[in-house]
């Protein structure tokens, strides 16, 4: 039997094995001092080992051009901080447009630690796992959610729709088809991504979800939350205002979004959670609920990986390999 795949599909499935390589490789560097510390609950990454220096290039490693940017929105009278990851062939090319991958960190992060990252994306690149991308690397303040607080006071999904994406369009020679437009992320960045990709199906053609959370269209259940968090979530970001949430929740988006019905307008998902993962189960059912609704959805199950990112690191060589 032969298989055949469209272009579309061959960039999605080499999307998935960028961010298979990618976990593999913040996995080996794990011998360092920073990596054998005490991790807070919520941490996607270690964010002290490689703070950057002022606006200066964080990564300088050969090949390697990562650069610290920040964009002023005149409308909202703030700015965003971003971090942007060149492709190895992008200054000597000076034709060529780029994929774009958009990667969200988890609910304390940062974009601190991004030098094995970094080096992670462009191993990938140079051994075919992946196109040569441009990778953005938004910041975001802690327990954002990735949402536009209701009070509107941190817009920071606004920032990074209406101003920092019209801004990488404008000044990076980048793709103009959105099927080369990947939105990714771990934890809170996964719940970002699924909520993002499914609002914003004109601008993403493929969603990545790692360990994601929270997934339910209420706040009742936080597995990975106290109720003193969940709380303070709830009127910090949604302004107390439970239907807020819920509209806001990937669910719902997923619900009303076009994707679901417009085949010009379809959506690569996968959905990779860990078994002990505390969001497990609320990943399980977000993907049947998916289904459900008529998406289809590639769901990779890890035995035994708890909600920490080391840990998807150390577990995730076999079984996400293997599923390719």
């Amino acid at each position: 039997m032969v298989l055949s795949f469209t272009r579309s599909e061959m960039k999605f499935y080499r999307l998935l094995r960028l961010i298979i390589f990618l976990v593999v490789s913040l996995g080996s560097a794990g011998c360092t001092k920073e990596r054998r510390r005490q991790e807070e609950p919520h941490n996607s990454y270690s964010y002290r080992q490689y703070a950057p220096q002022g606006n200066q290039q964080l990564a300088s490693a050969s090949k390697i051009i990562l650069a610290k940017e920040t964009l002023y929105s005149d409308r909202f009278s703030q700015s965003i901080q971003y971090y942007v990851l060149y492709p190895p062939s992008y200054h000597y090319n000076q034709v060529k447009t780029y994929p774009v991958v958009i990667w969200l960190h988890g609910a304390n992060g940062n974009q601190r630690s991004l030098r094995p990252l970094a080096e992670g994306f462009v191993r990938a690149m140079e051994m075919g796992l992946m196109d040569h991308s441009i990778v953005i690397f938004p910041e975001s303040k802690p327990l954002t959610m990735w949402v536009n607080s209701k009070s509107g006071e941190y817009p920071i999904e606004s920032l990074i729709i209406d101003n920092l994406l019209p801004h990488i369009k404008k000044s990076l020679r980048v793709s103009i088809y959105r099927k080369d437009y990947h939105i990714s992320g771990f934890s809170m960045g996964g719940y970002g991504a699924a909520r993002l990709g499914f609002k914003y199906p004109n601008i993403f053609g493929n969603i990545v979800m790692v360990g994601a959370g929270t997934l339910n269209s209420t706040l009742d259940d936080t597995p990975r939350a106290s109720k003193s968090l969940r709380d303070d979530v709830l009127q910090n970001v949604y302004g107390n205002d439970k239907t807020y949430f819920s509209s806001s929740s990937p669910r719902s988006i997923s619900r009303l979004s076009p994707a679901r019905t417009d085949p010009n307008l379809s959506i690569n998902i996968t959905i990779i959670a860990g078994t002990l993962d505390e969001v497990y189960e609320q990943n399980v059912s977000f993907n049947t609920y998916l289904k459900g609704i008529g998406y289809r959805t590639n769901f990779i199950s890890l035995p035994r990986v708890p909600h920490n990112l080391r840990d998807y690191v150390q577990a995730a060589k076999v079984p996400l390999f293997g599923s390719l």
